[in-house]
């Protein structure tokens, strides 16, 4: 299995609808497949808009686009598809939040694997893109919000890191 960023934006022309299924072209097939049971994080492009990262999910399945010939849908597993706490920017400190878009000197690429809808993300860009759209504070962020003094929560557990397993 192989984790993935998947570019959507709201007014596409595709029949993207990101908690449920995400449309993408036989180019793009290998990959999908390949993440199957597996999370991706949902992208919004800079020419879309402002968010960066903005939610995850996981691939249930790959199936043919019904009529409309090399176009497949990645259906997307019932329950999982979560919008982040908060949106993720695209560079941090100026530098892109995916290794595979950053140039030698911490610079961002232009061109190429910037463009592509559908991108391998490895382990490590996966966990830091979550840990900052989800963090692992969240619950304790979310309790003194309202609460100043909020009842204890259990220590012993990490939401975020026990949810994106690939199991």
């Amino acid at each position: 299995m192989v984790k993935l960023v998947l570019l959507h934006k709201a007014d596409s022309i595709y029949e993207d609808e990101p908690d449920v299924v995400y449309d993408f072209p036989r180019s793009y097939l290998k990959s999908v497949e390949e993440a199957v049971g597996d999370w991706v994080v949902y992208y919004e492009p800079v020419k879309a808009g402002p968010r960066g990262y903005f939610a995850v999910a996981k691939i249930e399945r790959v199936i043919p686009k019904p009529g409309a010939d090399g176009r497949f849908l990645a259906m997307i597993a019932p329950g999982t598809f979560l919008p982040f706490d908060r949106e993720v920017p695209r560079l941090l400190g100026g530098r892109p939040m995916e290794a595979a878009l950053t140039e030698p000197d911490g610079t961002p690429k232009r061109g190429g694997a910037v463009q592509l809808a559908v991108r391998r993300l490895p382990e490590v860009d996966f966990a830091r893109i979550v840990n900052l759209g989800l963090p692992q504070e969240l619950e304790r962020i979310e309790a003194t919000r309202y609460d100043p003094e909020p009842a204890a929560l259990d220590e012993g557990r990490s939401p975020s890191s026990a949810r994106f397993s690939s199991d």
